[in-house]
């Protein structure tokens, strides 16, 4: 009796404990009692009460072995109930441990048991379990026939619980069919049964779930979304550790899309809703927060954060953080350069992992110490550390990780040597990478993703190369351009191809209603941060105020997505694959040579293609270049005595550079197409020098923009995808205009606006632009009068833009105003139009609207400062006002690159329309426009900085 006393009484103790793992010393207590009293189904209770309780901690070995006892004992006394339920947890460890065999055996053996008992609640888990194994295998039929009888067993028990987990595996299942509609049936039922009575409000908990099967068919845009959605539930009922965990978990997957800002804010976010009660979350969050610090690059920050996790897990006891930072802790050690120190750490990481019966973790940790065996040069051990993690990876269903392995190998088999090996593995993990990609709804995240991902194609396009220089003509060369192209620009590829679509139409009512909600809190906040800001300083207030901005601009991206997600029309579109050499070549005449660069760390390379050929050439890494451009740049903004010698060898020696070894190709093509990367996306190539011009000044140097017209391109896939038609948007009336025109707005008072300065909003006050007026009448005389339509001061709002039928028809729309450029928040970039008393619009033409205009222009001309700037994005480019304009569906865009004068700029524009009025083409009207420039005695700094993007037919 005593000892059935202690027993019960440590049971319940177990029971009242919060903290999972403290109830584990008050089991373990109650078992020892009750083999003294002789208990033997009391034993097998409390065997499988621990077992479970070690399984919910991932202590996977532990609770197999409870499991395995207690079936031991059950199967001892001849009890075939306690036989069924030990024989089905004992199949739920081996599944997680990857023993596919033992797991169907024991789950087929209590599966006939609970069929002799007659309980349809044991035989549900049992096929629930079966179902899940098979999904596992990838064995989809038989996955999809255990599941549904294992819903048709719950659903006749009465387990709601039941159904709605199993209604959860289904729908991944049907997913993973390519059964969408199914899916979603499954997911509708599954919700519905949980607001209905009894359903328990799981509905955030379905959510949830409905985000890991998504993630583990790696559908990863549809998993934030479930999360999202989990997110706003929790919130509305004040359930913080519930949306603590929410935002962890969605931590995780922004980390997995490359998203890393938003990933960082997501467990910051967690950390601070658990408040130290969960030392376990604590050190799981401490830990991802420092390797979101090491991605982006501050790896001593990470190395901080990692210690506070590993101090913490050790007092605590908990076995998975004190893995976790250890092998963190070694990965960066090996970035610094310390890889001998690193690797000790790894390989007490790994034994950590392999104790606690941990895969996927211990796949990731031989992961690591493959890298670092790389490092060290003990290439034998680094070649069977990756590959045990590629089986683990694949065992464990793990694609992310999987395609990480074959991309580690891949560099390890070009450091040896083997590049068709190196080439056969990178190809494989692009395909894993590109499907997933194409499975993301967020532009956003599938431009993030892409762009953590872009060593990879680095690799992919040296591999082609150093094949092309042994096996000359194969077509690497040409199969690397394509990589090239597949590399850069892929977000404003897609949009272009959505831009095709009326997205306006069809759009749900409670949406349209929601963005004009956000867009009434933005205007409200931007208003009240410019009012504080008017003093010149900065103060607590505007510190919230742009926290509110970011706050709202996240709310305008879930918006986003969520009207991608239930547009009717997004279904329609069919995005575009990048080009391939001979695609590219016949949107080439034969006076024009596309020269597109791709920047990588270790090495960049020009592409030089004309109509009838391509050859490549190695450039410098990205560092180098960067630095070459910077030293340029510096020059070109600063004029004078003081800084023309540095000008002349900075722009000779870019020049010799990036176009020396191509110089003879180039003399047959006054047409110079240019594609960009990296740093050299922020420098006109015009300016080149193409001789030595020491000695001379400004007006006589020998400018590379004196022998080529030029213009620019995100990438050759994003010019066909320009040049694909297009459905006639135009309404039947009023009739086209040739030119439409702003210029010189301001505020009905007549005083000049408060405007943005570059990264910020309205920190300083913007001059009124007495040139802009001159600019716009000078180009309209060019005109019939007929055919032009004038917006000056007072007219020259937000509404004649954003209403007004005469810009969705105009052939040319021309702005002369401020422009500004936020690029902590590109969305917010914009321009700066007259703001009317009468109407809500707050002047600030903004990305986001400009997202949402109609156009049908051949030319948008934004004279105004650093207008082709933005966000720079790696392989995307710069985000902001050029991008979206070419979404809205403008063919081309003249833009600027610095701060512009609005002395010289007048002069400038109206030349470049008055060789337009000629039939020039527009690259070639740009240039003779520079040239009188030129000729005019204007330096660099006055004409350069105006680009041509887009379709310069």
């Amino acid at each position: 009796d005593a000892e059935r006393a202690a027993a019960q009484a440590a049971s319940a103790g177990a029971g009242l404990q919060r903290e999972r793992r403290d109830a584990i010393p008050l089991l373990e207590e109650a078992l020892r009692q009750w083999k003294a009293a002789g208990e033997v189904r009391s034993q097998i209770d409390t065997l499988n009460e621990l077992g479970v309780l070690k399984l919910s901690l991932a202590d996977v070995a532990p609770a197999r072995d409870a499991f395995q006892a207690a079936l031991t004992l059950a199967r001892e006394i001849g009890d075939p109930r306690w036989q069924a339920l030990s024989s089905s947890n004992l199949a739920t460890a081996f599944l997680a441990l990857g023993q596919t065999a033992q797991t169907q055996a024991f789950y087929e053996q209590a599966l006939d048991l609970w069929k002799q008992l007659g309980d349809a609640v044991g035989q549900g888990r049992a096929l629930y379990g079966l179902g899940v194994l098979y999904r596992d295998r990838e064995d989809l039929d038989q996955a999809l026939r255990h599941l549904s009888a294992a819903l048709a067993m719950r659903r006749q028990a009465g387990d709601v619980e039941g159904e709605l987990v199993t209604l959860l595996a289904l729908a991944g299942v049907h997913q993973a069919r390519g059964e969408k509609e199914e899916a979603l049936a499954c997911r509708d039922r599954a919700l519905a049964l949980s607001r209905a009575p009894g359903g328990g409000g799981s509905e955030a908990s379905i959510f949830q779930t409905m985000a890991s099967l998504q993630r583990h068919g790696g559908d990863l845009g549809e998993a934030v979304a479930s999360l999202q959605q989990a997110l706003a539930i929790y919130h509305r009922s004040g359930d913080d550790q519930m949306e603590a965990r929410a935002l962890y978990n969605l931590g995780s997957l922004y980390q997995d899309l490359g998203a890393l800002d938003e990933a960082q804010r997501s467990y910051e976010r967690a950390l601070e809703l658990f408040g130290g009660q969960n030392p376990e979350v604590e050190v799981r969050l401490l830990n991802a927060i420092g390797w979101i610090l090491y991605l982006k690059g501050d790896v001593r920050g990470g190395i901080g954060s990692y210690d506070r996790a590993l101090a913490l897990a050790r007092r605590e006891g908990i076995s998975s953080g004190i893995a976790q930072a250890l092998g963190f802790t070694g990965i960066a050690y090996v970035s610094l350069g310390r890889s001998k120190e690193g690797l000790d750490l790894l390989l007490e990481e790994l034994a950590l992992r392999r104790k606690n019966s941990d895969r996927s973790g211990e796949a990731r940790s031989l992961l690591a110490i493959g890298t670092a065996w790389q490092a060290l040069g003990v290439l034998d051990k680094a070649e069977a550390a990756f590959q045990d993690a590629l089986l683990l990876g694949r065992q464990v269903g793990d694609h992310g990780l999987e395609a990480t392995c074959l991309y580690r190998r891949a560099r390890l088999d070009r450091q040896r040597g083997d590049l068709p090996q190196a080439l056969a593995r990178v190809r494989e993990a692009l395909e894993m990478i590109e499907s997933v990609r194409s499975r993301v709804t967020s532009e956003k995240l599938r431009v993030t993703f892409l762009a953590s991902k872009r060593a990879w194609y680095e690799l992919y396009v040296d591999l082609l190369l150093r094949r092309e220089a042994e096996e000359p003509g194969r077509g690497y060369a040409a199969e690397a351009l394509h990589v090239s192209e597949r590399a850069r620009a892929r977000g404003l590829l897609d949009l272009i191809a959505e831009g095709r679509i009326d997205v306006q139409e069809g759009v749900a009512a409670d949406l349209k209603q929601r963005e004009s909600e956000l867009g009434a809190r933005l205007s409200w906040i931007q208003e009240r941060l410019g009012d504080v800001l008017a003093g010149g300083s900065e103060s607590s207030r505007a510190g919230d105020l742009r926290a509110q901005l970011d706050r709202v601009g996240e709310e305008m991206e879930d918006l986003e997505d969520e009207i991608r997600r239930r547009h009717p029309r997004y279904a329609e579109v069919r995005y575009p694959t990048p080009l391939h050499l001979e695609q590219v070549q016949a949107l080439l005449d034969e006076r024009t040579a596309l020269l597109e660069t791709f920047v990588g760390e270790e090495a960049s390379y020009l592409f030089t293609v004309t109509r009838t050929g391509l050859s490549v050439h190695r450039l410098p890494p990205a560092a180098e270049l960067e630095r070459k451009v910077q030293e340029i740049r510096s020059t070109l903004e600063k004029p004078g005595i003081l800084t023309f010698g540095r000008f002349l060898k900075a722009a000779g020696d870019l020049y010799a550079t990036l176009l020396g070894p191509v110089a003879a190709r180039l003399a047959g093509t006054p047409h110079l197409l240019i594609s960009p990367d990296g740093p050299l996306s922020l420098f006109p190539f015009e300016a080149l020098l193409t001789h030595p011009g020491q000695g001379r000044s400004y007006k006589d140097l020998p400018y590379l923009v004196r022998d080529h017209a030029i213009s620019y391109v995100p990438s050759a896939s994003v010019l066909g995808g320009l040049r694909e038609p297009r459905a006639d948007s135009r309404p039947p009336h009023p009739a086209p205009k040739d030119l439409v025109a702003f210029g010189d707005p301001v505020y009905p008072a007549g005083e000049p606006a408060a405007a943005p300065a570059r990264g910020s909003l309205a920190t300083w006050a913007a001059p009124p632009l007495a040139g802009t007026e001159r600019e716009v009448q000078a180009i309209a005389a060019l005109y019939p009068p007929t055919a032009v339509e004038l917006y000056l001061r007072e007219a020259a709002t937000e509404d004649n833009v954003k209403s007004n039928p005469l810009i969705q028809t105009a052939r040319r729309i021309h702005f002369a105003t401020h422009g500004f450029v936020d690029e902590a928040r590109p969305q917010l970039s914009g321009l700066l139009l007259a703001r009317d008393a009468r109407s809500p619009q707050d002047g600030l033409l903004q990305v986001y609207e400009i997202f949402n205009l109609r156009l049908q222009a051949d030319l948008v001309t934004l004279s105004a400062c650093e207008t082709a700037l933005g966000e720079q994005v790696t392989g995307e480019g710069m985000v902001g006002l050029t991008r979206a304009f070419l979404y809205a569906g403008a063919d081309s865009l003249l833009v600027s690159l610095w701060p512009v004068s609005d002395r010289s700029t007048p002069d400038l524009m109206t030349g470049f329309y008055r060789h337009l009025r000629d039939l020039r083409p527009k690259a070639v009207a740009l240039q003779q426009a520079k040239l009188e420039r030129i000729g005019a005695g204007d330096e660099p700094y006055r004409w350069a900085p105006f680009i041509l993007a887009g379709d310069p037919h």
